[in-house]
């Protein structure tokens, strides 16, 4: 009768349940408390894996930037992009995020908080010092010597005007003018760094790819669109940047729309140029 161990007759037909139960409670049925003082066990790191693509304002990869754990147990831990910019870097931490530092000597730095997540997590580092190519100056389309085009399609002059984005000095819209261009197929998008620029020739966010057109005469029509990029610095005068993308002409009636002309005569290249006179 003194005895107060919970025992299981071996004859109940109930046996595992009750054997279960009274491992888990004691035999007047309530929890056993922790005792008086006890530290609760720490929480238990868990890894995390983050993936990054460092990219200059071009943009273009940025090979031996250094991708550092600012967090959690591996604070400290680091690794350097490849040539592709793209890196994947593993961290323990307990609230399943990383804080990262990204930087290379003559960029920006940057400071990330990331999940673990298998997407791609693109990160820009923006060169100290830039390009300047504001103002006005002259750009020259000049179609590959092995284009079949009529010699006034052959090459082109304008004036640029280069304006650079308000909170965006690596960016540059050119504004083209001194020739009869179709209403909003007059301007595009340049991006620069600090020994480089990319030209984008075309307006983005339309259903298609939408060129320059140039009215030459009533009855003629000149486009072109594709992309360029050409090493520059900041002393140079004359800037050649080789122009992958089409150069057309057409002729059609004076009541005719570009997008109704035809034949076109078209030239696709990857040794057109545009040269950019600085003035």
């Amino acid at each position: 009768m003194g005895d107060s161990r919970c025992v299981i007759p071996q004859t109940t037909p109930r046996l595992l349940a009750a054997s279960i139960i009274c491992g888990l409670v004691a035999c007047n049925g309530s929890s056993s408390p922790p005792p008086p003082g006890a530290t609760p066990p720490p929480p238990v790191p868990s890894l995390v894996s983050i993936t990054v693509r460092v990219e200059d304002s071009l943009p273009r990869p940025v090979a031996d930037a250094r991708v550092e754990i600012t967090s959690g147990d591996d604070a400290g831990k680091f690794a350097m992009t490849p040539a592709n910019g793209r890196i994947t870097i593993e961290g323990r931490t307990i609230d399943a995020a990383l804080s990262l530092r990204i930087s290379k000597p003559g960029l920006s730095s940057a400071d990330l908080r990331l999940p673990s997540s298998d997407s791609i997590h693109l990160v820009g580092l923006i060169p100290d010092v830039l390009l300047d190519l504001a103002g006005e100056h002259q750009l020259t389309v000049e179609a590959d010597t092995l284009c079949e085009l009529p010699e006034i399609a052959r090459a082109r002059t304008y004036q640029a005007t280069f304006t650079p984005g308000t909170n965006t000095p690596w960016y540059f819209n050119i504004q083209l003018s001194g020739a009869s261009f179709f209403s909003n197929l007059d301007h595009f998008a340049t991006f620069v760094n600090s020994d480089a620029l990319r030209y984008e020739i075309y307006l983005p966010g339309f259903l298609e790819e939408d060129p320059m057109i140039e009215q030459l005469s009533p009855t003629e029509y000149f486009a072109f669109m594709g992309e360029a990029i050409a090493e520059a610095n900041q002393s140079d005068t004359v800037i050649t940047a080789r122009f992958l993308g089409s150069i057309s002409y057409c002729e059609a009636t004076p009541t005719t729309t570009y997008d109704e002309c035809g034949p076109i005569t078209a030239c696709f290249s990857e040794s057109h140029k545009l040269i950019l006179t600085r003035q």
